[in-house]
């Protein structure tokens, strides 16, 4: 990994569902433009977002308590059955995270998934 891409990959999440601020998601824009690597990353990022807002759709008005972990673990064989990789990367995690934010406006952050 190059200069940034640390930076650049934690706030990918974040900028594919637009809750980065304006200079996070300048920041992460600036590094993709020149990072071959990184860009690559995003498009996977992106792709695993879309399955994740997929399978909530899926589960329909299926809800959990915000910050309830069981509404995760639910996801987590519906995911395998759409080929999303298992749980193990920290970009994984955040993908995973930042959709249940999205599903759910009220949860703020990733660590409300976190184990």
């Amino acid at each position: 990994m190059g200069e940034g891409c640390l930076e650049a990959r934690e706030l990918m999440p974040w900028v594919i569902n637009g809750t980065a601020n304006a200079r996070e998601q300048d920041e992460c824009w600036e590094h993709i433009a020149v990072c071959r690597e990184c860009r690559g990353e995003l498009v996977q990022v992106a792709a695993l977002h879309a399955r994740v807002q997929r399978a909530m759709e899926q589960l329909g008005g299926r809800e959990q308590e915000a910050g309830s972990l069981p509404v995760v673990t639910r996801l987590l064989p519906l995911l395998a059955t759409l080929g999303v990789p298992a749980i193990g990367t920290r970009t994984v995690e955040a993908a995973l995270g930042m959709a249940v934010v999205s599903w759910r406006p009220s949860l703020r952050t990733p660590s409300t998934v976190d184990g």
